[in-house]
């Protein structure tokens, strides 16, 4: 027998001796006294003595037994259901339903219904089949982890609302997290040691239990909390048999091009995630909702990704919606079979130049030939078109930098305080940022912006590194081929970029720098451009000269289609679309007249409401946070109109099975895995500990008459 509160038990042990010492001291000594009268009296005490001991010894024996009878109710005893005792209690228990909601569970089963109706189901059976006086809990598992009932709470219709009122997510899954908020909610409660119970109801996708078979430190805490809270931990699988699935992993533009009526090269990524070989499979390319091309696979091998490239033509400026979609796929879970992106077309990129050098030499100034890079297209056509406007540093403090979508830095001595402040500015707003760091930029002008608000600087230029002699000049090589600004060059060796020669770059101190990434190295592995994400716009550092002082790159094919590169990776943080997933916050930039104006938002589901625009650095900006819908949401209109196209994480697309072992390390050796045809009676069986309190209620007042009656009858007749 076990105890819920064992204080209160030992009190009463001790107190049940206090009617045997009020007994004792209740026994008055006595002296003998000659008396006539008693002779009479002696054979009568000798009869009735052997009663009154019995009727005495009976009446402390209740009296003690109802000491400890009331102890006994207090400390709420309990016992293992299946003994004689713990037949006559009542098994409290306090249970957590842990349900996923993730994307997964929206693969369809032999019998037609998704594995979260099917979790659904079970729940409801865990919450009809629990006793009135059991306390339950609901925990949601896609990500973030929530409790949909805060506390365990004995209001079983309260749950039952609740699971009629749940849909199933599009997000990622947190089992972990789940499981930690479930134990938290156990411990709020004051059921019993044993009798705490979490039921996990999933479709044991191998991904959901990835993160939690980490042996770190952080992994063993976890599992660690939950062994404490949680007396039993059973995971019912709801899944389905058959775990074939195909997904679409991306949709993306990987050409930009300025203007409408040119043609940009899209990628499709496109993965097989079965044990099975896929053959013909057809996606539609759908541009404005008309599908106007599709794409023929002839096979995907099993857990193959194939990537197809595609080139579609936007006729018109502004924003348009692009959806890939698996037309032929015999899979369990059509969600991930759909991508969406959205486009905004430009008919023009405004580019801001800023040098110190005079211009009676135009070959002489640093940014000469990227100028001529970006402006020297021959279409003479308006719609394609690059403006750019040259200032010098001093002229800088007088530009509107929010009107430009890139501005260049041509090898400036220095840059003030007050110009990194707004360079920093323009950039967090979504601009874009090259810099260019050769012989005239000192490392001292540079270096008031290392620490605090100017962070934005991603490398501090350093000392001039020459080659001897012209035979041991160096050269370029691509340390990011994947990158949109290089991928071109990677199967063009003889284009120039890798054949360019360097006679003197800058050394960058660039180890530690958090989110910094290299594009282009020299030959003896120093940086040659880097790049760092600052806000939502983006800045890149040219670490060599860009005219031909220090190099011939300019003078090399490459570098036309190279600076192009740049100024629209560049320009992509100011660009007025918006891809992301679901889960997260959807933010449009507007001008900075706009704030404070309301602009009507329209989901996917074709919901509208109006939102107000809030003054940020630089512009106006609208958020919805948090979005749930797939697909795309428009907010504004007219010439102010900007698109999201919202897509649902396919990382939890994979339906494969985790192994008992994977389950193990993930959340302890400890926890009961059941198959669907085992959950019935895996709910029924193994009650936790029975309380009697109750029943020792019931035992103490039926004491207390008793007593009472037995001292009433026999204290009469004495």
């Amino acid at each position: 027998m076990s105890f819920v509160h064992t204080g209160l038990m030992i009190a009463a042990a001790g107190l049940a001796g206090v009617p045997l010492v009020i007994h004792l001291l209740s026994r008055r000594a006595y002296r003998t006294e000659p008396w006539a009268a008693m002779q009479f009296l002696a054979a009568a005490q000798t009869v009735t003595r052997r009663r009154l001991r019995i009727e005495q010894w009976l009446l402390l024996a209740l009296r003690i037994l109802t000491v400890l009878l009331v102890g006994l109710a207090l400390s709420r005893p309990f016992l293992a259901s299946s003994s004689v005792i713990g037949a006559f209690g009542h098994a409290a228990e306090s249970k957590v339903i842990v349900l996923d909601d993730s994307l997964s569970m929206r693969a369809r089963r032999d019998d037609g219904a998704s594995s979260f109706e099917a979790g659904l189901g079970v729940a409801r059976r865990i919450v009809d089949s629990s006793d009135a006086r059991d306390a339950i809990g609901l925990v949601l598992a896609s990500a973030p982890a929530r409790s949909v009932i805060q506390r365990c709470t004995r209001d079983h219709q309260a749950v039952r609302s609740a699971l009629d009122a749940l849909q199933c997510s599009l997000r990622m899954n947190d089992l972990g997290g789940a499981l930690e908020s479930a134990a938290a909610n156990l411990d709020t409660g004051d059921d019993p040691s044993g009798s705490r119970s979490c039921y996990v109801i999933t479709d044991m996708t191998a991904g959901a239990f990835a993160h939690g078979g980490q042996a770190d430190a952080a992994s063993s805490a976890s599992i660690a909390k939950v062994g404490e809270s949680v007396d039993r931990l059973i995971i019912l699988d709801v899944g389905p048999k058959a775990r074939r699935n195909l997904s679409i992993k991306g949709l993306n533009r990987i050409s930009q091009v300025i203007g409408s009526k040119r043609p940009a090269t899209y990628s499709l990524e496109l993965a097989n995630e079965s044990d099975e070989v896929v053959n013909s499979l057809t996606v539609s390319i759908g541009l404005d909702g008309v599908t106007t091309r599709k794409l023929q696979l002839e096979q995907i091998g099993p857990w193959q990704t194939v990537v197809e490239e595609f080139e579609l033509t936007l006729n018109v400026p502004g924003p348009h919606r692009i959806v890939a979609r698996i037309e032929n796929a015999e899979d369990g879970l059509p969600e991930d079979d759909v991508r969406f992106l959205a486009v905004d077309v430009v008919n023009e990129m405004r580019v801001l130049c800023v040098q110190d050098v005079p211009t009676s030499n135009a070959e002489a100034e640093p940014l000469f030939y990227v100028r001529a890079a970006l402006g020297g297209s021959d279409s003479g056509d308006d719609r394609d078109r690059v403006l750019i406007r040259t200032c010098s540093a001093h002229g800088l403090a007088s530009e509107v930098l929010s009107n430009y979508e890139v501005v260049i830095l041509g090898d400036l001595p220095r840059i003030s305080v007050e110009t990194g402040r707004r360079l920093q500015q323009f950039v967090v707003a979504g601009g874009g940022l090259i810099i260019v760091l050769a012989e005239r930029a000192a490392p001292e002008g540079y270096s008031v912006h290392r620490e605090g608000v100017a962070m934005w600087l991603p490398v501090q230029p350093g000392a001039v590194v020459r080659a001897a002699n012209p035979a041991q000049a160096l050269g370029y090589q691509l340390a990011d081929p994947h990158n949109f600004a290089l991928r071109d060059f990677g199967d063009n060796p003889v284009g120039g970029l890798q054949r360019a020669n360097v006679t003197a770059y800058r050394e960058a101190q660039i180890a530690g720098k958090p989110g910094l990434q290299t594009l282009l190295a020299f030959s003896d592995g120093a940086p040659a451009l880097v790049q760092q994400r600052v806000g939502r716009g983006l800045v890149l550092c040219w670490l060599t000269s860009i005219d031909m002082s220090w190099t011939n790159l300019p003078g090399k094919p490459d570098f036309v289609p190279l600076m192009l590169n740049l100024a629209h990776v560049a320009a992509s943080g100011a660009s007025r679309e918006v891809n992301t997933m679901i889960g997260r916050d959807v933010t449009w930039t507007f001008p900075m007249e706009s704030a404070g104006d309301q602009f009507p938002v329209v989901t996917p589901a074709g919901h509208s409401h109006q939102s107000g625009l809030l003054a940020d650095v630089g512009s106006a900006v609208l958020t919805v946070e948090k979005v749930d819908e797939s697909g795309f949401y428009t907010a504004g209109a007219g010439a102010l109109r900007r698109l999201a196209a919202v897509n649902s994480d396919t990382g939890d697309s994979d339906l494969s099975r985790a192994s008992v072992e994977q389950v193990r390390r993930a959340f302890g050796a400890n926890v009961e895995i059941v198959a669907e045809a085992g959950i019935a009676s895996a709910i029924r069986r193994a009650a936790p500990p029975r309380e009697f309190a109750q029943f020792m209620m019931i035992c103490l007042l039926a004491v207390v008459v008793v007593e009472t009656i037995v001292g009433t009858v026999l204290g009469g007749v004495r």
